[in-house]
C-alpha cells in the first residue's frame, strides 16, 4: 500500500511536470520567423529537472487522524526560452561596376610615303626640291662673272708667261749680236740712250695740268717726284719702242687665244664704225675709277688713231644715288648731238651731280633746255639706262669700269699698257 502510494505520487509529479513544460509562458515572446537566408538552429528541448527526492514516508498516525496527502510541489519553471538573435541579413557583396567598353581604336591612316627625290635634286626640304637646272638659273649671272674672271685670270697668267718668254728671247738674241755682257747693259745702251732728263719747266707744266687731281700739295714739295714720274714714263715708252723693233727682226708667232664674249656694241660711240678694234665700256658717272679710266681710254685712242672705236654703255651702281640721273642727262645731251661733251662734264664734276647742274651744263653746251627737260622726263630714256645695266649684268659685270676689247674682258681701271698689249695682239691676228 505504501509502495503503491509512493508510485502514484511520482507518477502525478511526472505528469504535472510534463504538462507544465508543454505550456508556453505569457512572457515568452513567440520565436521570430526565420529569415530566408539563414535558418536558426533548432531549439533544444528544455531538460526536465529531476523530481524532488520523495519525502520519506511519515510515520503512521493513529487511524483516527488520517494523514492528508502532501501536495506535490510544482516543478520549477524553466528559464524562458530566448530565441537566438537573428543573424543580421548579410547584404550581397557589392559587385564592381562593369568596366566601360573602350571605343574601338580608329583604323591607322594609310602610310604616306614621301615622293622619291629627283635624281637631279641638289637640295630637298618638305617635299620641295632644288634641281641642278634651277640652281644654275638662280646663279646664272654670278656663275658667268666667276667663269669670266677665272678664264681671264688664267689667260692673263699664260699671256704674261708667253710675253716674258718672247721678250727675254728677243733681247737675248739681240745681245748675242753685240758685245754687251748682260741684258741690263744692252737696254741702257740701246733703249735708253736718247732719253733726256725732264726739266723743271716740264715738271711745272705737268703739275699745272693736273692741279685739280693733285690737291693742296705745293709744286716745290713734289717737284722731284713729278720729274721722276716723267722720267720713268719716258723710259717705259722708249723700252716698248725698242722691244717692238727687236721683235720685228724675228718672226714671232703667238697662238694663245684669249677668252671672248659676245658684246653688243650699242650706245654712244666715237671712232670709225669699221675700226678693227671695238672697246665697249660699262661705267658709272659717280665712279672714281671710271673717271680715271676715261683718261686711259683717251690715251689708247691717241696710240691707235683710226683703229679703235669706243662705245659707252651705262652701268649705274645702286649705291650711287646720282648715277642714273647723270646717265639720263648724258643721253638727253646726245639727243642734241652733245653726248661726249656732257659725258666729259659729268666726269669732271663727279662730286656735284644734280638736276640743277645738269641744266647749267646743258646751257653751257648751248642745248635747247626745254627739249633737254622733256627728254629727261621720258620713261623710255630711264628704261634704256636700265637695259644697259641688265646687259652688263648678263655679261658678268658686277663693278665699274668694265671693258670688252673685241669681246676680251678687261675689268677695273687698267693701265694703258694692258690695253696696248691686247690691242696689238688683236691687230696681229687680223693680219
Amino acid at each position: 500500500m505504501r509502495h503503491t502510494k509512493i508510485a502514484l505520487i511520482a507518477l502525478i509529479t511526472l505528469l504535472a511536470s510534463s504538462t507544465y513544460a508543454q505550456e508556453p509562458s505569457d512572457t515568452t515572446p513567440p520565436a521570430p520567423a526565420p529569415t530566408p537566408e539563414a535558418k536558426p538552429a533548432p531549439q533544444a528541448s528544455p531538460k526536465a529537472k529531476p523530481a524532488s527526492k520523495p519525502t520519506p514516508e511519515p510515520k503512521a498516525e493513529p487511524a483516527s487522524k488520517p494523514t492528508p496527502e502532501p501536495k506535490a510541489k510544482p516543478a520549477p519553471q524553466p528559464a524562458p526560452q530566448v530565441a537566438p538573435a537573428p543573424k543580421p541579413a548579410v547584404a550581397p557583396a557589392a559587385q564592381p561596376a562593369p568596366a566601360p567598353t573602350p571605343a574601338p581604336a580608329p583604323a591607322p591612316a594609310p602610310e604616306v610615303r614621301p615622293a622619291p627625290i629627283p635624281a637631279n635634286a641638289v637640295a630637298s626640304i618638305g617635299g620641295k626640291h632644288l634641281t641642278r637646272e634651277a640652281l644654275e638659273q638662280m646663279t646664272a649671272a654670278e656663275r658667268k662673272q666667276a667663269q669670266s674672271e677665272f678664264q681671264q685670270k688664267i689667260y692673263e697668267l699664260e699671256s704674261q708667261a708667253v710675253e716674258r718668254f718672247v721678250t727675254e728671247t728677243a733681247l737675248e738674241l739681240r745681245r748675242a749680236q753685240t758685245t754687251h755682257k748682260d741684258l741690263n747693259t744692252l737696254i741702257e745702251a740701246e733703249a735708253f740712250v736718247g732719253i733726256v732728263a725732264p726739266t723743271d719747266e716740264e715738271a711745272k707744266a705737268f703739275f699745272d695740268e693736273r692741279r685739280d687731281q693733285i690737291g693742296d700739295a705745293q709744286f716745290e714739295d713734289i717737284k722731284d717726284r713729278i720729274k721722276g714720274f716723267i722720267d720713268n714714263q719716258r723710259r717705259r715708252e722708249a723700252f716698248e719702242a725698242y722691244l717692238s723693233k727687236v721683235k720685228a727682226t724675228h718672226k714671232v708667232t703667238v697662238r694663245l687665244e684669249p677668252p671672248r664674249v659676245e658684246v653688243e656694241a650699242k650706245g654712244a660711240s666715237i671712232g670709225p664704225a669699221d675700226a678693227p678694234i671695238t672697246i665697249v665700256e660699262f661705267a658709272d658717272y659717280e665712279c672714281g675709277y671710271c673717271s680715271r679710266a676715261a683718261d686711259t681710254v683717251k690715251e689708247v685712242m691717241k696710240r691707235f688713231p683710226g683703229k679703235v672705236r669706243l662705245v659707252y654703255r651705262d652701268f649705274p651702281l645702286g649705291f650711287h644715288q646720282n648715277a642714273t640721273s647723270a646717265s639720263i642727262a648724258a643721253r638727253c645731251a646726245g639727243e642734241q648731238g652733245k653726248f661726249w661733251e656732257m659725258h666729259a662734264k659729268l666726269f669732271e664734276n663727279q662730286t656735284s651731280l644734280s638736276a640743277d647742274n645738269y641744266l647749267k651744263w646743258a646751257q653751257e653746251l648751248s642745248l635747247n633746255l626745254d627739249q633737254f627737260k622733256a627728254c629727261s622726263d621720258k620713261p623710255e630714256v630711264a628704261q634704256a639706262v636700265q637695259a644697259d645695266l641688265e646687259a652688263g649684268s648678263a655679261l658678268g659685270v658686277t663693278g665699274t669700269p668694265a671693258f670688252f676689247v673685241n669681246g676680251i674682258n678687261l675689268s677695273g681701271a687698267r693701265p694703258v699698257e694692258d690695253f696696248v698689249r691686247v690691242i696689238e695682239g688683236e691687230l696681229a691676228r687680223a693680219k
